[in-house]
């Protein structure tokens, strides 16, 4: 068990199972915001699998040398036939800038997909604890929050 697991536990320790639940669901609110980002890149490259389902984060620094590379050697060769001013260098729609941050975030999905697993396997084990009267509780929170969201 890692550190940060430990914590997750010690954190929800003592509570009740709607509390446990709500503390559950706002950690997984916090890892939407990387798995609801969208690549600026096709994330796809000559020589490589579809770097959108890439688990090996060895081979997205492998992906992004290649890139890296291709740009050195795009703009040497510019230098070496004597143009000054030519068309910035892409590959697969974006800019070596761009497949830095697509490389950077599919890393980021990849190291909170384990996060996001295991927060799930807790809430589908804790909600089998629920009462009748916290399921109820439950709806009626959801439902006021929603009626209280019509009213603005």
């Amino acid at each position: 068990m890692t550190k940060k697991a430990s914590t997750a536990v010690a954190i929800i320790k003592g509570t009740n199972v709607i509390d446990s639940l709500a503390q559950i669901d706002e950690k997984l609110k916090s890892l939407k915001h990387i798995t609801d980002s969208t690549y600026k890149t096709s994330m796809s490259l000559p020589g490589f699998p579809n770097l959108k389902d890439e688990t090996s984060v060895t081979a997205l620094i492998k992906a992004l040398s290649s890139v890296n590379g291709r740009e050195k050697a795009y703009n040497e060769a510019a230098s070496l036939v004597g143009l000054t001013s030519y068309p910035a260098f892409s590959e697969g729609g974006g800019t070596t800038k761009d497949w830095i941050q697509d490389i950077q975030l599919r890393i980021a999905i990849i190291n909170s997909k384990e996060t996001h697993d295991k927060l799930q396997e807790y809430k589908t084990k804790m909600s089998t604890f629920l009462s009748q009267q916290d399921q109820k509780n439950m709806l009626e929170q959801e439902m006021n929050n929603f009626l209280a969201g019509l009213g603005q």
